[in-house]
């Protein structure tokens, strides 16, 4: 925490990411820099979920993603059966569970690392490959995913909800970006009420 004007601003956030994973050949393979704790949890034989914990977080986080080729599984023809994907459902930070859009837009990227023969397929039928970064949170191919943000953290989210929320007038459109009222909306909206009180 450092000081000014009297007010303790804290310089460091604590961040949780709930990521599904999917089944290829195998499970998908990341790290999380700073990771402290993962608790798994199957979701059924093919799907699991990561709570991945990191505390005191003063940079960007980066989830290194690796996918190794063969982890599509195709029928003979061609339909893709199952494939190896990974993909960020939920963060929170200090425990308050961020706006997905957010998140997805505004505060993170992904650099693919495509394989080759996924680069050869796309040019063989004349396929568009995105590179990076990309506003995405489902990955199917290797690459990290970058979680940008700024300190103090809270003063700057709380800067992109009003961008967000400048353009919404009624109640129905605000709802409609706030989603329905549950405890997570909750504690977001406290925590928020909290920091304009400061301001």
């Amino acid at each position: 925490m450092t000081s000014n004007n009297n007010i303790k601003v804290k310089q460091s956030i604590n961040i949780t990411i709930e990521l599904e994973l999917y089944l290829g050949v195998t499970w998908p393979k990341y790290t999380v820099n700073h990771a402290l704790s993962c608790k798994e949890t199957e979701i059924s034989k093919r799907i699991k979920k990561h709570k991945v914990v990191v505390d005191d977080v003063t940079s960007p986080l980066i989830l290194d993603y690796s996918k190794s080729e063969g982890e599509t599984v195709t029928s003979k023809n061609g339909e893709i059966l199952f494939d190896q994907k990974l993909k960020v459902n939920k963060i929170w930070v200090d425990n308050i569970l961020l706006e997905q859009d957010l998140v997805k837009y505004n505060m993170s990227q992904f650099d693919p690392n495509y394989n080759t023969s996924y680069i050869e397929y796309c040019e063989q039928n004349q396929l568009t490959v995105d590179h990076g970064p990309l506003q995405i949170l489902e990955f199917f191919h290797s690459g990290k995913w970058k979680f940008l943000f700024q300190v103090p953290f809270w003063n700057w989210y709380n800067n992109l909800m009003r961008e967000q929320v400048a353009g919404k007038h009624n109640k129905s459109d605000l709802e409609s970006y706030f989603g329905i009222e549950d405890n997570d909306n909750q504690q977001l909206i406290l925590k928020l009420k909290e920091l304009l009180s400061n301001v």
